[in-house]
């Protein structure tokens, strides 16, 4: 079977926007495969099923028409469970459920630029999941097919010609020299005094041990922890984008073995070095860096809803009246929270991630017009203080 950095999953009536965003990925410099490559003997479904198992990432197309499609359904959902998911919308709409729970790169109005800012997160989440990308290949995508860049031009007929003869003249002085050792019984071996400096001694067979690195400088794991209960806080990720990779050991080069989203529980402990060891909730146990952990220790415990129906009724100002700026500062994003934004300040992501209901999707969110009159209330009051 022939494996494939990535693949992609879309509906046929998006084609021509499918094959720019193919198109680009493979000037990226990797390896794709779309079902226009489906050889015709053998069993669709199969097919699929093998190449996004031996895919590194896979990267789904959303619109209005792939949202109906239960076959790129089936094939997210795959990428999901696998963790090898990469989503993009080419159209206005989100993800359908349950993956609008997932980030996603809107590429709208994208038009092939490397350099645009949706663009340059599919290439990020590319470079984690699949390895950073070589130099891009020349290759092109015309209705899906992929084209193989041209073979590198030979070496010219009249240097070609002369290797075998080299070959033959270098054969013929090694068996010239090997007869002469013999006649002549060899050198002996105590002819080279044991401290010459002689180019022509052979190395020895043991591998001589490397000099002693300092511990300063040592690149060795950190030791795991010998007490048994090295998983005793619980902890969610602090990333700006709303998700992290945790790796096979603790370096970034180490292989990735999943990823958390924003919110998601997982458990770990104080550990020295940059590197901390931590369990998911399905007990998978990998390394992640301790920039990206936030302890829930250090999170509020008993944060609560200050207006759980501020979407269905205007909040008076002498309810207003009795909070606190900071109170005021929490109400008024509460509102965005609900409807999943992503938010930028650490406090806030931290505050609401303590909430089952909060499911950062996305930076930009509608609200209703309850929302939109006490949300401006809310900040008039707050700013007043």
């Amino acid at each position: 079977m022939i494996l494939s950095d990535v693949f992609i999953s879309y509906s046929r009536d998006d084609l021509e926007n499918v094959t720019r965003i193919a198109e680009a990925i493979q000037r990226a410099g990797y390896d794709l495969w779309w079902d226009a490559d489906l050889p015709p003997h053998r069993s669709y479904g199969d097919v699929i099923q093998e190449k996004i198992g031996g895919a590194k990432a896979v990267v789904v197309v959303w619109s209005e028409d792939a949202t109906k499609s239960e076959w790129v359904r089936a094939e997210a959902d795959m990428a999901r469970n696998q963790r090898k998911l990469i989503q993009t919308s080419i159209d206005d709409g989100m993800p359908p459920l349950p993956f609008n729970q997932i980030q996603y790169a809107s590429l709208t109005n994208w038009d092939g630029d490397s350099d645009h800012p949706a663009w340059r997160k599919v290439l990020v989440s590319l470079s984690d999941l699949v390895g950073a990308a070589p130099e891009a290949a020349a290759t092109t995508v015309s209705t899906g097919q992929k084209t193989t860049p041209p073979p590198a031009p030979a070496q010219s007929e009249a240097k070609s010609s002369h290797i075998p003869l080299i070959i033959s003249l270098v054969s013929l002085i090694a068996v010239i020299g090997l007869l002469a050792w013999l006649v002549l019984g060899g050198e002996d071996e105590a002819a080279v005094p044991a401290d010459t400096d002689n180019a022509n001694i052979v190395e020895p067979t043991e591998p001589v041990p490397p000099a002693p690195v300092p511990e300063s400088q040592s690149t060795a794991p950190t030791p795991e922890p010998k007490n048994t209960n090295e998983f005793n806080e619980s902890a969610v990720i602090e990333d700006d984008d709303g998700w992290t990779n945790f790796r096979a050991a603790p370096s970034r080069s180490s292989s990735i073995l999943g990823r958390l989203e924003s919110g998601e529980v997982f458990f770990t402990h104080k550990q020295p070095g940059e590197w901390w060891k931590i369990r998911t909730e399905d007990g998978v146990i990998g390394y992640m860096h301790y920039s990206r952990i936030s302890l829930t220790i250090n999170r509020p415990k008993k944060a609560k809803v200050l207006f759980p129906d501020s979407g269905q009724r205007l909040i008076s100002p002498a309810e207003l009246s009795t909070l606190s700026k900071a109170d005021l500062r929490l109400a008024r994003n509460e509102i965005f929270a609900r409807r999943g934004r992503i938010f930028e300040s650490a406090d806030l992501r931290a505050h609401f991630s303590s909430f089952d209901w909060y499911r950062p999707t996305t930076a930009e969110v509608e609200v209703n017009d309850f929302e939109k009159a006490n949300a401006k209330a809310m900040q008039a009051e707050e700013q007043r203080r």
